[in-house]
């Protein structure tokens, strides 16, 4: 007899209403207890069981590595979790630090949320929209009362973006001074127990990897090339593999390292994936985009030619793509390919031609004359970046440590302080320990704001005004937690004063050094808000049963 089957589907489990809501709090509650307790001076660390680690596990103080790290049985509050982890990853990724922050918040507003719900009848969409209203409008005020970096606070925002690390605050900040504000500063392992840094000259393209088989550091999402690799570039687009055999059989037979700087056929790149998957390390070539478009393309292009000692292979000037051999290649000392950006270290031996080709855009950036005075600007700034991008020196932050948890604890420590100072130098700084958020812009404390404005409206509008400020005081009250301080019985902060947890005392925050990059603020409550309306807004959830 003949049977048919029905194909197997998957059966999903739907919670509705304050049923779903619920549960979504219930995940936000186990993620935002393991992650928030890391908040502030004297926050704690978390150990977390990892068998990609030695001994099995890793101690950190990173809130989107504790985030990372957490997954439950129940799939409705893993959803909510997960949002929670996507709130995090927008923070570091914009900003590089304030991820804990951005979790205490959006915790914050979704149980002020939730309780102001209940208790009224309120159209939940215009409670949102009024939200995102208010944080547009408290962005706005941050960033009007952001102050200027000096050399002082420079080293305060390295600091506690370090675990409150004075030396390594201090290395930070020194190697971000000595590389200048075009510089760049990254992080990397070091080879010995000691900690310091190394400045180098360096390119930075704003060019990342075109395929996560790239990939050669899970961690940082970077791919490296450290054994001095061959660098091609070109305007062409490689139809394919054939297309340069002759210098890639070269490069695969000597086991060299080759990054290719140029538009590739959808085919090459298929086929380039294929045999990377299949040989693994065997396969050392990488790829990214030109840099820019159009006429900025071929300047930056023939720049890179000349740091690298190679030759720009460019269609314009009647190259032939089949006829480049090695001696067209261009060669660096290491090449360190991230996500979004590439760095490239150029070698000693092209230093005479650098500063020769420098010479020559400064007397291009005197000499030039247009008829528009915006279009001459413009040329002139651009003819700037390209002498800094040549020119730019790049400090390395080698973390060295006696074991490896240690160094995995440092290592993030680090990264958090390298980025958040960056932030800070890129956009200013406020007042830290909570101070900025719990009071408004312009100086008042934001428990006055709700007097203040909520008498003036009703309904929707006053609801949101009431969750945002009660909100914005989360993170000041959970840092003097962690702290063993009862916030309750502290005097509240007011314009720029506020409680240091370390020594106890009612001060200053700017004179103290205790400050956050504006940056860091502005990124942790914008994507708050987001997941909070995101999960506010939510009726209905369905899962895989």
């Amino acid at each position: 007899m003949k049977m048919n089957f029905l194909p197997t589907r998957d059966v999903k489990e739907i919670h509705y209403d304050d049923d779903a809501r619920e549960k979504l709090i219930n995940g936000i509650s186990k993620l935002a207890r393991a992650v928030k307790s890391t908040l502030g001076a004297r926050g704690r660390t978390v150990i977390i069981q990892s068998p990609e680690h030695v001994g099995g596990m890793t101690v950190t103080k990173d809130g989107v590595t504790v985030a990372s790290s957490i997954n439950v049985a129940d799939a409705t509050e893993d959803l909510a979790i997960n949002l929670m982890k996507e709130a995090a990853r927008n923070t570091a990724s914009e900003a590089g630090d304030g991820t804990t922050t951005s979790i205490v918040l959006a915790e914050a507003l979704i149980r002020r949320a939730t309780d102001e719900l209940k208790e009224k009848n309120l159209d939940v969409v215009s409670v949102c929209r009024f939200m995102q209203e208010i944080c547009d409008e408290i962005i706005v005020g941050l960033r009007k009362t952001s102050k200027k970096m000096n050399n002082k606070t420079l080293e305060a925002v390295a600091t506690i973006s370090a675990n409150n690390d004075s030396v390594i605050g201090k290395l930070i900040a020194d190697t971000y001074k000595e590389v200048g504000s075009h510089g760049v500063v990254t992080v990397s392992d070091s080879e010995g127990p000691h900690t310091y840094a190394d400045i180098v000259n360096g390119i930075k393209l704003d060019r990342g990897w075109t395929s996560p088989l790239f990939v050669t550091d899970q961690k940082t999402q970077e791919g490296i090339f450290d054994n001095d690799p061959f660098i091609l570039l070109t305007d062409h687009e490689i139809p394919s593999i054939d297309s340069i055999e002759g210098v890639l059989r070269e490069i695969i037979q000597q086991k060299q390292e080759l990054l290719i700087i140029g538009h590739l056929d959808d085919r090459f790149k298929a086929t380039l994936n294929s045999n990377i998957a299949r040989q693994g390390g065997d396969v050392k070539i990488k790829h990214i985009m030109p840099p820019q478009f159009g006429w900025k393309m071929h300047d930056l292009m023939s720049d890179l030619a000349v740091a690298t000692g190679g030759k720009y292979i460019c269609s314009t000037h009647g190259d032939d793509l089949s006829l480049i051999t090695m001696k067209d290649l261009g060669r660096a000392s290491k090449v360190i390919l991230g996500p979004d950006s590439t760095l490239i270290f150029p070698q000693d031996s092209n230093e005479t031609s650098v500063n020769e080709h420098i010479k020559g855009l400064w007397a291009e950036h005197d000499s030039l004359k247009i008829k528009s005075l915006a279009m001459q600007k413009d040329e002139q700034n651009f003819i700037k970046e390209r002498i800094a991008a040549l020119a730019g020196n790049i400090g390395i932050i080698k973390v060295g440590a006696q074991t490896e948890m240690e160094l995995r604890e440092k290592r993030d420590r680090v990264e958090d302080a390298v980025c958040a100072t960056r932030a800070a130098m890129e956009e200013g700084i406020l007042p830290g320990g909570g101070v900025a958020l719990f009071c408004l812009p312009g100086g008042e404390a934001s428990d006055i704001r709700i007097d203040r404005i909520g008498n003036k409206n009703r309904g929707e509008n006053a609801a949101a005004e009431r969750i945002m400020n009660d909100a914005l005081m989360a993170p000041y009250y959970q840092i003097l937690e962690n702290a063993g301080m009862n916030a309750v019985e502290h005097t509240f902060p007011e314009k720029n004063f506020g409680w240091d947890v370390k020594a106890q005392e009612y001060v200053d925050m700017y004179k103290a050094g205790i400050i956050d990059p504006t940056k860091v603020t502005v990124c942790a409550l914008k994507n708050a808000v987001s997941v909070a309306i995101t999960i506010l807004s939510t009726n209905a959830i369905i899962t895989t049963k």
